[in-house]
């Protein structure tokens, strides 16, 4: 694996300054009024084995007390984010996180959250750190703006070589196709050519592409079934090593 990872700091810190610093001109763009981004979570101190990527944080998220003014906040609530339990517990959102922790379960009962008794973690990012909703307009942006595409790639990647997750699980069929324009063969996803595995040994993990986990829009229970069953394929597999 990379011999010096990223330092966690100076990545929540270029996303923080990044989004910080267009926010004025991307909510005069979409017209939209923009919340601050929400950072990635900090090292817990076990390997991480798997990380779901979604598109964007959730808005809902804002009510769980998850968005903070300031990045001293925003870091400590990247800190006691929890994801799964009681609505009476803050930094909890178990109706997006339950389903994709239901998932990793089904690959491997030794997979968990930093707060369980896990041997092996499940962590989770997004793509993009800024919470913009409706999808197409954050789409717009990828799309159309090459500063936001490289920041998108760059960040993600330097996550990918922080956390070292095997196996890296995109929820969404937007999310898939950003990722497969990313670090796919190039060109649009074709299913009579193309895999929706993606093996990175560049960076030590293997990307699954999936359609919605999540609700309003979830896998059913064969579908879930099927998911980890590839999953648990790819984790058993001899780690690929980044160069």
């Amino acid at each position: 694996m990379s011999s010096q990872p990223p330092d966690y700091h100076a990545l929540c810190r270029s996303i923080w300054d990044f989004y910080d610093g267009h926010a004025a001109e991307f909510e005069s763009r979409l017209g939209l009024r923009l919340a601050k981004p929400m950072l990635p979570p900090p090292l817990r101190g076990k390997p991480v084995a798997m990380m779901f990527v979604g598109l964007s944080p959730s808005l809902t998220a804002r009510t769980r007390g998850w968005f903070a003014e300031t990045f001293e906040e925003a870091q400590e609530h990247a800190r006691l984010r929890r994801y799964v339990g009681p609505k009476t517990e803050g930094h909890t959102y178990s109706t997006y996180y339950g389903p994709l922790l239901k998932i990793a379960k089904l690959t491997d009962v030794r997979l968990g959250l930093w707060h369980q008794d896990a041997d092996w973690l499940v962590e989770f990012t997004d793509l993009c750190h800024l919470p913009v909703k409706p999808n197409n307009k954050l789409l717009e942006l990828f799309r159309h703006r090459p500063d936001v595409r490289e920041h998108c790639k760059t960040t993600l990647t330097k996550e990918l070589l922080l956390y070292q997750p095997r196996v890296v699980v995109s929820n969404g069929c937007e999310t898939s196709e950003c990722i497969w324009e990313l670090w796919g063969e190039g060109g649009a996803f074709d299913p009579s050519r193309h895999s929706p595995i993606i093996e990175r040994p560049d960076l030590g993990c293997v990307f699954h592409l999936t359609g919605f986990i999540t609700p309003p829009r979830t896998l059913d229970v064969y579908g879930q079934v099927r998911l980890a069953r590839e999953l648990r394929d790819s984790l058993n597999r001899p780690q690929v090593a980044n160069n």
